[in-house]
Order: structure tokens, then C-alpha cells, then sequence
């Protein structure tokens, strides 16, 4: 936020800029190298022209002392002194030798002054060209026209000599240049590859010294003022290129500042960071530092630095990016493994200038990579890791077992040469609905080896992540269903056929059903829930269910062992509704088999057995019942016989008072009359006992026919099972059952038919024995009226007799009604038992075809196996 003027900034009317402060030294280090350069050589060149001097001076001063000491000798008349002394000769080689020196001082006084002269020109033109570069001026073209002019006067002939400067495409000439043979040529390139020249040549041939017509002084000026120029044009470019650098830099930290990720610039030079965003500060545990104080090595770990130096920066100079797994060092030396992508920065000409980095922190995904090798390793499942190009790049051994194919042929393959489908290579394929953006798919597909053969197979799909969190592959899940294919084919086909056995086993009002090994119930026909009181649409039912507690022990120790045994079992057992009511039931367990001959389930038959229960029960008490009765008809009998003696001991007491009155003995004959007028109906009830018996034994010899007949019915069925084989052994079984049941009812029934001519037996005795009784009562009446006058005295005894008569004759009735009453009863509860017993026979000889339709279900079983 602009608070305050910024020095170099017009910030008139703005509420915010961007302020980046850059040490210039390293961008100017070159320009100032050379402008050191050239000082040096400028330098150089006075102390050689001053060295120049002075060597002049000490050479020819001693000449000059010596011409000086003549002029003086002359001047003070010493020469005539000498004159005398030396010889005419001998002053004339001295005055030759004279006129030799001076010649000679001349021409080094002038040599020395034209070479002092050339070389100030040159220094002149060296430093005029090195002020104007370090000045600046408006445009390129302005600069090259100041460098041009100075070119002339800086040659040893500057009327004929002519200057050219040109760079890029700017190109600055004297009014005179023109090309000739003599000519001085010096170019120079700057970093960014333009190119640039200085020219200098002579419209006119010029005497050539040793080194030609341009002394070396004049060529090492010409390239020192190209070296200049190329020195200033390669700042003018950094700084040109350092305002695009932070002119792009500002457009892109207000991107980079919201990344998550580490994201900076470097320098491709010096390696110093020119930015790093807050979440690279923090991932290196620096928040809030300085980061151009930080260069890369501060928080790169040493292998990182040797991976960047030797691949990753060769190859980003090379292709523009390099992207790889790397680490980064905190300051606290934590070790964060990343994913590093290295770009190189251009500038709007294409010349690189920086190199900027993203990285990632893939501590989960090595994590998650690890997780998934360890997965790899240890699941049971075929699993494969395919990465977009459909390469296979991981693989566990499950996966080359289920594959047929080795574990180094896998790798590297194309998942679907190896483990294909139909849907490979179509818009299905797991890899392309990935990429489209399904997490994760499941389902079963038909996989093909190489050598053609299928597989079933659950597939689970879900991608998998790079370290920068893109979709680089999917990872597959292969399970083998092939034996649960078969499983499910061979349950198809049972079920299959239990359906067309269903129309015959929905139609039994027996429990029919199926339960797998396991003990689960599949199948329990309508008669059957009604049974139990379940419903399978809406209950899943066990085995166990059926059975109060006591007898599950006895169904899996005992029934379905043996039926597992011998594929059958039957007896009497007891289940148990659903509201825990037990029911006594007659149960048959068939074994199952598929077509080679494996148990696959249990079929059950189950037949209530409580009403049979009953009928036992009641001909039982029936029994009981009629043995009682007998046992009262004797103690009547008794009764009537002891107290027939007591009348006949006062009958003949009455005798032997017979005398004793008529009318006593008439009252006594009346009573007799009576007496055997009861007896003789007590005789015509128990005749009718007799044959109400007879009708018992009537319904009795029904039964035994029904008996027979099932007897027979159990014979046919036994030979049918017979004749059918080993498909007809559940015939047999049920047959024998039958037979069993129909030989225990006809023994029940010869126990009630000899009960029945017991009674019949002691009804006629006790017939016979009254029929006597009432002829010895006529045989008294009328030994009375023999008696008569006897009897008179005795009236007294006879009106006892009669009373005790009379007593009896109560007794007697009340006992007979008393035994009629039960006798009736009884039949009556024989009634209906036997019609109870023949609706159950008649139920029996319904469920006589239901017992052939379990026999056909239990053949087919047996049919199964034999296959």
C-alpha cells in the first residue's frame, strides 16, 4: 500500500505497486568489468607513454650533456685549447661526430613526440568512447553516431580515415565511409546474440609499416572500443531483461502466493532465489525468512542437489522442464520426500534467464505407495498396477499364478495382452472410465489368458494418484470366481430341478423340503409352513429352528449323518413351531446329489403324527375302559349271586314258616314274579350287550381289512421299489414304514377284537347264569305254593325275603344302568376313534401317492448320484 512516495516511482494517484529492490551489482558487474577494463588499459597506456618518455630522455641526455659541454667549450675559447692538442683529422671526426648526434637527437625528439602524440589520440578516443557509454544516450542509434564521430581522430591519418558502427539493426557511418582494402574490422556479440561491428579504413594507400598500414596500437584500440560497446550493450540487455523478469514475476506471485505448493525462482547463474511463496517458506520450516538470502542448496539435501545438478537442470536446458521425485532439507534437517518440476524461464525472446520450480510434498503418496506394495505383497487376490499407456508396472505372484504367465513377462506388457477381455481397448475398459473420472469400479468380467482359456472374475478398479496428485494408472483387483461359478451352476441346476419337483411336492399335505449342508433352508412347501409356522419370503430359517433344543443334538449327531451315510434316514422325532408348540412327526431325510455324484443338499418329508397318537390313546383308554366295565358287570354278578344265596336261605327259612299263612306265601309268589320279570329284562339288556359287542367286532374285522389292504399297499410298493433298483430304494423305505403302520394297527386291532369276544364271553355266562337264576326263582314260587300252608306261619320271614328281594332288585338295576351307561360310552369313544383311525387311513392312503412322489423326488436324488 502506497503510504509515502518510493524514489523512482510515480505513484500519483495509486493505491498499491509493486516494489522489488534488486543489487545492481551483479546485474552491472560486466559493464563495470569492463569500464575497470578499460581504466586498466588506459592506465597502462599513460605509464607506457610516460615510460617512453623517460627512457627518451636518459638515452639522450648524455648526448645532450655532451653537445652541451662542446657549445660551452666553444663558448669559453676552450676549442682553441683543444686545437692544439688534437690534430686537424682528428677535429674533423669530431665534428662529424657532432652533426651525427644532433641528427640523431632530432630524429628521436621527433619520434618520441609523434608516438606520445598517437597515443594520447587513442587514449582520447578510448575514454571519450567509455564516458559516452557510461553517460547513456537517448537511442541506440545516437550512442553508435557519438562512438562514429570519434573514430577518425583516433588514427594516425585522420584526414583520409573513415568510421562505421553498426549493432543490431542500427548502422552509423562518417559522411566519408566508404569500403576500400585498407580497412580495420572488429565485431562483437552480446549475450542475447545480437550482433554488432566497428570499421575503420583509409580512403587512401598509406606507406605500410611491419605491421601493415594500421599500427597494433590502432587494432587493440578497435577491439577495446568493441569490447566496450559489446559490455554496454550486455547491460542494457540485463537491465532490459530484469524489468521483464519483475514485470513477470509481479503478474505471477499472485498466483504462486495462493499455491499450496513450494513455488520460486532462481537465478540460473548464481543459484540465488529470486522468490519463494509462503507455503515453500513453510515447507522448508523457514516462515517469514528473507528468501533471497536463501540459495538452493539451503534446502536441498545433498542427493537432491547431485540429482538436480546432473538430470534435472541438463535436461530442463535441454527440453524447457524436467519433472522427478527429489527431497527437500528443513531447517531443522528433516528429510520431505517431493515431487520436483523444473521449468526454464524465457523471456519474451525466447533467452532463458531463470529457472522456476513447483514442488510437492508426497509424504502420503510414498506412504500410500508403500501401502499398496505392501498390499501387492500380501493379498490373496491377483492384483496389477497399469499406468495410462496400459503398461503393467506392478504385479503380485497371485496375479501371474491366476495369469498363467511369469511375473517378468507381466511387467511391462500391456495389461490386455496379458489378461484380457471383451472390454479391452473400448470405452469400458477400466483405465478410460477412470480417466473420464469413475473412483471406483466393480463387477464380474470374463478374463482371457494368452493360451485362450477364461476365467470368471470379480474386478475392483480404483485410480491411482502421481505425487502431484494426477491420475497416473489405475490399480485392478482380480478374485477368482470359478469354483463359486460352479458352485452357482450346480445350485442353478438343483434348483432347477427342484422347481419341476415343487408342482408335486406344493400339492402333499405333508412338510416337504430342502436345506443346503450348511443347514440352510431353501424350499419348505405350504403344507410345511403351515406346519412350522414360518414364512420364507419373509424369515430366512435353519435347520436348527425346527427343533427344540434337546433334539438338535440327535439331527446333527445322528439323522443327517446318517443320511450323509447311507443318502437316507426316517424315524420319529419332534419339532417345533415357531410359538415353540412341539409337534410328535414322522420324518424321512433324503440326500441330494448333483450328476457326479457330490451331495449337494437334503430334502426333508415330514408327516404330523399326533392325530395316530390319538387314535392310540383312545383305543387304549377304550381298553382300559371296557376292562373296567367287565371287571363292575363281575362285581354286580357277585353282588346279585350273594344276595340270591341270602334269599334262598330266607326262602327256606320262609319254608319251614310256610304254614304259617296263604297270604304271605301269594305276597311271596307276587314278589317272586316280579323278581323274574326283572331278571329276565336285566337277561334281554345284557343280550343286547352281546350284540352291540357283536357290532364292535364287525367294525373290528373293517379294520383288519383296512389293514390288509395296506398291507398290500406296502407289498406293491415294496415290489415296485423292487423292480425299480437302487432309483426305487426310497420306495422301499417309505413302503416298510407303511407296512410297520399297518401291522401295528392290525395288532391294535386283534387286542380290541379280543377284548371284544372277552366281553362277548362273560355277557353270555352272566346270560346263562341269570336265565338259572330265574328258573330256580320259578322252581321257589313254586315250591311256595307246595308250601302254602307252611309259608303262613312264616309270613313274617317271606315279608323280609321280599324286602331283601326288593333291595337286591334296586341294586341290581342301579348297577346294570350304571355298567349300560358305561358300556355305551364307551362304544360310542370306540366310534369314534375307529372313525378318526379311517379318516387317517383314508389321509394315508392319500399321502400313499404323496409317499410315491417323495419316493420319484428321492429317486431322483439316487438317479443324480448313479449318473
Amino acid at each position: 500500500v502506497v503510504q509515502e512516495p518510493v524514489e523512482g516511482i510515480e505513484n500519483a494517484g495509486l493505491t498499491w505497486a509493486l516494489v522489488a529492490e534488486i543489487d545492481e551489482s551483479e546485474v552491472l558487474e560486466p559493464a563495470r568489468e569492463q569500464q575497470r577494463s578499460t581504466l586498466l588499459v588506459t592506465a597502462i597506456a599513460g605509464l607506457l607513454a610516460a615510460g617512453v618518455a623517460v627512457a627518451i630522455a636518459f638515452i639522450t641526455s648524455r648526448q645532450v650533456n655532451e653537445v652541451q659541454q662542446v657549445f660551452d667549450d666553444v663558448r669559453i675559447g676552450e676549442f682553441q685549447t683543444r686545437a692544439r692538442i688534437y690534430s686537424k683529422d682528428e677535429l674533423g671526426q669530431l665534428a662529424d661526430g657532432v652533426n651525427s648526434l644532433l641528427d640523431l637527437l632530432t630524429d628521436l625528439l621527433t619520434e618520441a613526440e609523434t608516438n606520445l602524440a598517437e597515443r594520447v589520440k587513442e587514449l582520447t578516443a578510448l575514454h571519450e568512447v567509455s564516458r559516452i557509454v557510461q553517460e547513456g544516450r537517448a537511442s541506440t542509434a545516437e550512442l553508435l553516431a557519438d562512438v562514429a564521430e570519434l573514430l577518425p581522430s583516433a588514427w594516425q591519418y585522420p584526414d583520409i580515415t573513415a568510421g562505421r558502427v553498426a549493432f543490431g539493426a542500427h548502422d552509423v557511418q562518417t559522411p566519408n565511409f566508404a569500403r576500400t582494402r585498407w580497412m580495420l574490422r572488429a565485431p562483437f556479440e552480446t549475450s542475447d546474440g545480437t550482433r554488432g561491428v566497428i570499421e575503420v579504413a583509409y580512403l587512401e594507400e598509406r606507406p605500410e609499416a611491419a605491421e601493415g598500414p594500421f599500427l597494433q596500437e590502432e587494432r587493440d584500440l578497435i577491439n577495446s572500443l568493441a569490447e566496450t560497446l559489446r559490455a554496454y550493450f550486455d547491460r542494457q540487455y540485463a537491465e532490459t531483461e530484469r524489468t521483464r523478469l519483475f514485470a513477470l514475476m509481479a503478474r505471477q506471485t499472485a498466483i504462486l502466493d495462493n499455491l499450496n505448493d513450494f513455488a520460486g525462482y532462481a537465478s540460473l547463474e548464481t543459484g540465488q532465489t529470486l522468490y519463494l511463496n509462503e507455503a515453500g517458506l513453510r515447507m522448508v520450516g523457514r516462515e517469514g525468512a528473507d528468501f533471497t538470502q536463501l540459495v538452493i542448496p539451503d534446502f536441498h539435501s545433498p542427493a537432491a542437489i547431485k540429482l538436480v545438478n546432473e538430470e534435472g537442470i541438463p535436461t530442463m536446458i535441454e527440453h524447457g522442464t524436467w519433472s522427478g521425485e527429489s527431497e527437500i532439507m528443513r531447517k531443522d534437517g528433516a528429510i520431505v520426500p517431493v515431487h520436483q518440476t523444473l521449468v526454464l524461464i524465457r523471456d519474451d525472446d525466447g533467452n532463458p534467464f531463470a529457472a522456476g520450480t513447483i514442488m510437492r510434498d508426497i509424504t502420503e503418496q510414498k506412504q500410500r505407495q508403500a501401502e499398496i506394495e505392501q498390499i501387492l505383497n500380501t493379498a490373496a487376490d491377483g492384483m496389477r498396477l497399469i499406468d495410462v499407456n496400459f503398461d503393467v508396472v506392478r504385479a503380485n505372484s497371485p496375479m501371474a499364478a491366476m495369469t498363467g504367465v511369469s511375473m517378468r513377462e507381466t511387467l511391462h506388457a500391456k495389461c490386455y495382452d496379458t489378461f484380457g477381455s471383451d472390454l479391452c481397448n473400448s470405452e469400458d475398459c477400466t483405465l478410460k472410465r477412470i480417466l473420464r473420472g469413475d473412483t471406483y469400479i466393480q463387477g464380474e468380467v470374463e478374463k482371457i489368458r494368452p493360451d485362450g482359456s477364461t476365467v470368471p472374475t470379480i474386478i475392483t478398479a480404483t485410480p491411482f494418484y502421481g505425487p502431484t496428485g494426477e491420475i497416473i494408472g489405475v490399480v485392478e483387483d482380480f478374485r477368482d470366481i470359478s469354483e463359486r461359478k460352479e458352485a452357482e451352476a450346480q445350485r442353478e441346476e438343483l434348483m432347477e430341478q427342484m422347481s419341476r419337483q415343487t408342482a408335486i411336492l406344493d400339492n402333499l399335505n405333508d412338510f416337504a423340503g430342502y436345506a443346503t449342508l450348511e443347514g440352510e433352508i431353501v424350499y419348505i412347501n405350504q403344507a410345511g409352513q403351515d406346519m412350522v409356522g414360518y414364512d420364507l419370503q419373509t424369515t430366512q430359517v435353519n435347520v436348527n429352528d425346527l427343533y427344540p433344543t434337546e433334539e438338535r443334538r440327535k439331527v446333527h449327531e445322528e439323522y443327517l449323518p446318517t443320511a450323509m451315510r447311507d443318502g437316507i434316514w426316517s424315524g420319529e422325532t419332534v419339532i417345533q413351531r415357531r410359538d415353540g408348540t412341539r409337534i410328535p412327526v414322522h420324518q424321512v431325510y433324503v440326500l441330494i446329489w448333483d450328476k457326479v455324484g457330490e451331495p449337494q443338499a437334503t430334502g426333508t418329508i415330514i408327516r404330523d403324527i399326533s392325530d395316530q397318537r390319538s387314535i392310540i390313546t383312545s383305543v387304549e383308554q377304550a381298553a382300559a375302559q371296557v376292562t373296567n366295565a367287565s371287571e363292575s358287570m363281575t362285581d354286580v354278578i357277585q353282588m346279585m349271586v350273594d344276595q340270591a344265596t341270602q334269599s334262598a336261605e330266607v326262602a327256606e327259612q320262609a319254608a319251614n314258616q310256610a304254614q304259617e299263612g296263604d297270604q304271605a306265601v301269594h305276597q311271596t309268589v307276587a314278589a317272586m314274579q316280579r323278581i323274574r320279570d326283572n331278571t329276565q329284562e336285566t337277561a334281554r339288556r345284557i343280550k343286547r350287550l352281546g350284540e352291540v359287542s357283536q357290532e364292535i367286532s364287525e367294525v373290528v374285522r373293517f379294520i383288519e381289512e383296512l389293514s390288509d389292504r395296506t398291507t398290500v399297499l406296502a407289498l406293491n410298493a415294496s415290489i415296485q421299489a423292487a423292480a425299480a433298483g437302487e432309483a426305487g430304494r426310497g420306495f422301499a423305505v417309505v413302503a416298510e414304514e407303511v407296512q410297520r403302520l399297518a401291522e401295528r394297527a392290525a395288532g391294535a386291532t386283534r387286542e380290541i377284537e379280543n377284548l371284544v369276544k372277552s366281553i362277548q364271553s362273560e355277557t353270555n355266562e352272566a346270560v346263562v347264569s341269570i336265565e338259572e337264576s330265574t328258573r330256580e326263582v320259578v322252581d321257589g314260587s313254586l315250591l311256595a305254593q307246595q308250601a302254602g300252608d307252611r309259608m303262613s306261619e312264616l309270613s313274617h320271614l317271606v315279608n323280609r325275603m321280599v324286602t331283601l328281594i326288593q333291595e337286591s332288585s334296586e341294586t341290581t338295576a342301579t348297577q346294570t344302568s350304571a355298567s349300560m351307561e358305561t358300556l355305551t360310552g364307551l362304544l360310542r369313544g370306540l366310534q369314534h376313534s375307529v372313525a378318526a383311525f379311517g379318516l387317517s387311513s383314508g389321509n394315508g392312503a392319500g399321502n400313499g401317492h404323496s409317499t410315491d412322489d417323495h419316493a420319484t423326488l428321492m429317486g431322483d436324488g439316487r438317479a443324480h448320484r448313479s449318473q
